[in-house]
């Protein structure tokens, strides 16, 4: 039989970048190992040794972009993960965010009878607005059709303006509970009944929640809506419902809105030949917007563990004369030999959280519990991480 071990180390955590200058962290929630020849895994041995009486732990774990092999990451990139065990494992589980990775495989292709490795590879992608519009579409389509044939007719059948009613073809409740399984979103009994629940709406409700980067929030009217409301500004024949996903430009529009929408929108460029372009529609527009829109918003920019650990240690010792030097301070060391009641206000004021006069003068409270706090408060996905590996530590 199998052994498992969960390996659960905030080492986990990588700083990876999305450009020179800020860091995105990947959590990986959760690494089940499995040697070979332990004994058959229940919840409460997860942690036992195998027969050598040695735990499997991670030797090396790279994780970068598989485009470029940089910690570099963006929408439509690929996460590669190379997990290099303490010994030969079996094919490990790999989450982020709580997301299961797919193990691909090993960099070396030696995998011995038992099928263990020492060395595994783990892929997880990062989806941009178009993927999760086709899987989304895919996903409908299928919901009531098993032949291709009628999918593809479907597919192309939804458009931003087809309401819930009319896609869940009857079964309203039965498409919104199947949505929320593979999507984690709910969808009312309200929003179920509503003609003006539509597809459009229902898309920015799961893009805000499949986005890997937190960037995305649905607002009171979507992006698709607002962009054709300025399109059919300019024309006084044009309604909204005139122009579809593969309307080319030059059926809504001119060199004048084009130069409009790029005032608009500036990271659009629309040049001439475009406009004159039937190849070039609505649809190529639409995810240029909603792409840069995603980018202006907030991404999850927080610095890596260590950066954060280095930084609150700088702000204690900078605080007043008789703080600490940086090197001085240890998890050991009491919150009353950091400081008083002022570097109290001053970490509460810079990082939200709270220190009560009590645990300012317990000795026992030290810079460790100070430092998990702020960890929780600065870095939420290490606060998701405690909450998934709590199961295991029942």
């Amino acid at each position: 039989m199998l052994h498992q071990s969960s390996f659960k180390l905030l080492s986990g955590l990588f700083g990876i970048t999305r450009d020179k200058s800020k860091a995105l962290m990947i959590l990986l929630a959760s690494i089940l190992l499995t040697a070979c020849g332990g004994s058959e895994s229940t919840k409460e041995a997860l942690l036992e040794p195998g027969p050598d009486e040695v735990k499997p732990t991670i030797a090396n774990l790279v994780a970068v972009n598989q485009c470029n092999y940089t910690k570099s990451v963006g929408l439509d990139n690929t996460i590669i993960f190379d997990v290099i065990g303490s010994e030969s494992l079996m094919k490990p589980v790999v989450t982020v965010l709580g997301e299961k990775a797919e193990v691909v495989g090993n960099w070396t292709g030696e995998v011995d009878v038992k099928g263990s490795a020492k060395t595994w590879k783990a892929e997880f992608p990062v989806l941009g607005p178009e993927t999760i519009d086709a899987e989304l579409k895919q996903y409908i389509a299928s919901f009531s059709y098993s032949k291709d044939a009628k999918i593809q007719e479907k597919i192309e059948k939804i458009s931003h303006s087809v309401s819930f009613q009319e896609l869940a073809e009857g079964d309203t409740a039965g498409l919104a509970s199947s949505i929320t399984a593979v999507y984690g979103i709910v969808i009312t009994d309200d929003q179920q009944q509503d003609s003006g629940f539509n597809y459009d709406r229902l898309f920015e409700m799961v893009l805000e929640n499949e986005l890997f980067f937190e960037s995305f929030e649905a607002g009171s009217k979507t992006v698709n809506t607002e962009l054709r409301e300025f399109i059919v500004s300019f024309s006084d024949s044009l309604s909204v419902d005139d122009i579809s996903d593969t309307s080319s430009f030059a059926e809504f529009g001119d060199c004048y809105l084009a130069d409009a929408l790029e005032i608009k929108y500036p990271f659009l460029e629309i040049s001439d030949d475009k406009v004159q372009d039937a190849k070039f529609d609505y649809s190529q527009v639409y995810f240029t917007v909603l792409r840069g829109k995603l980018e202006k918003r907030k991404f999850n920019n927080y610095p890596t563990i260590s950066e954060l650990e280095i930084e609150i240690k700088e702000f204690i010792s900078t605080f007043s004369d008789t703080a600490p030097a940086v090197e001085e301070i240890f998890d050991f060391t009491a919150f009353s030999e950091l400081g008083g009641s002022a570097l109290a206000s001053a970490l509460s004021a810079e990082y939200g959280i709270s220190i009560t006069e009590e645990e300012r003068l317990d000795p026992a409270f030290a810079y460790g519990a100070l430092f998990d706090r702020i960890l929780e408060t600065q870095l939420p996905s290490v606060k998701k991480f405690k909450e998934i590996v709590a199961q295991f530590n029942d």
